[in-house]
């Protein structure tokens, strides 16, 4: 659905006649002017006006627009990977699109729901390019399972050590696996995410060890899924054992470093089919001068999106929400999309913006907003 907003224009046509024209009726001379005379005191009317006062004008809300799937800017982030495992010296080097790098930081969701990391739409193509030139590079070399598993984990665990509170200025923020591919490394939880990712893709069996009493801070690690006859520290989930893997320095599968405090984990598993919900929207001033705001969703992920709903409002500068609507979409399948309608009446006099967002379960999983707009004075 398109809308549109038109104005009425006005054009004034200027005539002549020719000056030999007789057909030109003759000037009148002009009238003498009248004596001056004081000026008249005004003189209040109980009379009303028949003028009609003009309905507020909501068009600088039109035409809004904007989008949360990755722009089509150009350009790439080249990175070269350097590390040593089983007896050789490696190097890696891919490009990856500078818009993923801006997609990534639009993102509202950096909750715990640790899924929609592992198996985000836009990044899980890199992660299987990776991941299968990891196998490439260990077939060719004549590498077994187990040096093959250590040539993924002595790549991640050779990036750089870099703490929330550095590198985005507050704590708890996870990067997806391609962020951590261009900053080349992160935090302990970054690069247990980005284990996980390029692992379960290789196939293996994988889970997020969350601990939250090791000191001075809460950790996290990965486990991997082995059989019982593999030497080392392992947590046990739905009857089988994951082995501890360290995502930020030199460990071997099974061998866990001294954290102090307890190494009690909360086993948080990984799955490659979290949904990953993408949004277009677009602006109009109906013929009742209300705002229709014109969405399409897209699920682009692995898994389905349930009970799913859009919501919108016009935001002031105080954070004050106007005129607030939503719609409840229900279950978005993979790859299915949903075209909704929905209108506002937000005050004419004031700054705003158009908020937008969409929920799984109630839960935010992502957020736009338009840029400021001011009202016609």
């Amino acid at each position: 659905m398109i809308l549109g907003m038109g104005t009425l224009g006005i054009t004034s046509i200027a005539g002549c006649v020719d000056a030999d024209d007789e057909s030109r009726p003759e000037q009148e001379p002009d009238p003498e002017p009248e004596p001056e005379t004081a000026a008249k005191p005004e003189i209040e009317s109980d009379l009303e006006s028949d003028s009609v006062e003009e309905e507020p004008t909501l068009e600088h809300l039109h035409g809004l627009t904007g989008f949360t799937w990755p722009s089509d800017s150009g350009g790439n982030y080249t990175r070269r990977y350097e590390w040593t495992a089983a007896g050789y010296e490696w190097w890696y080097e891919m490009d990856i699109p500078r818009n993923l790098s801006e997609y990534y930081k639009e993102r509202y969701s950096r909750s715990r729901k640790y899924d929609m990391y592992v198996s985000d739409a836009y990044g899980e193509p890199y992660i299987q390019s990776l991941a299968s030139n990891f196998e490439q590079m260990a077939n060719r070399n004549g590498l077994n399972e187990a040096e093959a598993v250590n040539l993924v984990i002595r790549f991640v665990q050779n990036m750089k050590y870099t703490a929330d509170d550095v590198r985005t200025g507050f704590d708890q923020y996870s990067q997806y696996p391609v962020e951590n591919l261009i900053e080349q490394g992160g935090d302990c939880e970054d690069s247990s995410l980005l284990l996980s990712a390029l692992l379960s893709q290789m196939g293996y069996g994988c889970v997020l060890l969350f601990m939250p009493d090791t000191e001075p801070e809460a950790h996290m690690a990965m486990g991997i899924k082995g059989s019982s006859s593999l030497p080392g520290n392992y947590y046990e989930f739905n009857g089988d054992r994951y082995y501890y893997v360290e995502g930020t320095d030199e460990y071997a599968v099974g061998e866990m470093p001294n954290w102090g405090g307890s190494t009690r984990a909360e086993i948080i598993p990984v799955r490659g089919d979290y949904p990953t919900l993408v949004y277009s929207y677009g602006t109009g001033v109906t013929n009742t001068n209300e705002i229709a705001v014109d969405v399409e969703i897209t699920n682009q992920g692995g898994g389905s999106a349930q009970n799913t709903s859009f919501h919108v409002g016009f935001e002031d500068e105080s954070g004050r929400v106007y005129a607030e609507n939503s719609s409840a979409i229900g279950t978005l399948r993979s790859g299915e999309s949903s075209e909704e309608v929905l209108y506002l009446t937000p005050p004419d006099d004031t700054k705003l913006r158009l908020l937008t967002s969409i929920s799984i379960s109630r839960n935010t999983h992502d957020i736009k907003r338009s840029e400021w707009q001011y009202p016609i004075m």
